[in-house]
């Protein structure tokens, strides 16, 4: 009897461990890691806290039960990614994660806005250009008329001359 009520409240610290990161996070990825090694696994957590999120590994029903949505298709082991900060850095980090071949892909979907999304959609974000680079495109694009007019005015100058 004891050893049920001990596995009852590690779950439902897990439960409200999960509940906690929802609250702090913007999104959340799930990652299917199976066959993946453990070096691996610690690289890519490694790289994932430098972008703040955070890696947690349970249960697909406890998670489906800290967020109270049993239509959610959460299959497989995953790695629920909890993403504090910028949500497009995960996915570029586990969408470009140098793992073996076999093991690419593993994005299975996950929750943005309080919305499920689905893989297919997660990783069409992965592929997406960072913010810097697509400011820096758009200033280019400002930029460049400017330049052309005013070498059509530098143009015109020189030959009035």
């Amino acid at each position: 009897m004891l050893k049920i009520k001990k596995q009852v409240l590690k779950k439902q610290e897990t439960i409200n461990l999960i509940k906690k990161n929802l609250q702090e996070s913007s999104a959340v990825i799930f990652y299917n890691f199976s066959h993946a090694e453990n070096a691996e696994i610690f690289s890519l957590k490694r790289k994932l806290r430098e972008v703040n999120s955070d890696w947690l590994v349970c249960k697909n029903t406890l998670f489906k039960k800290a967020i109270e949505n049993d239509s959610l298709e959460v299959k497989q082991n995953n790695a629920f990614i909890f993403c504090k900060g910028d949500q497009y850095k995960p996915l570029k980090i586990l969408n470009s994660f140098n793992f073996r071949e076999e093991l690419k892909g593993r994005i299975q979907g996950g929750i943005y806005e309080n919305k499920p999304i689905n893989s297919k959609t997660l990783v069409k974000w992965s592929n997406l250009k960072s913010r810097e680079a697509l400011l820096n495109d758009f200033c280019n694009l400002l930029i460049f008329d400017v330049v052309k007019l005013t070498m059509l005015l530098d143009g015109i100058i020189s030959n009035k001359e």
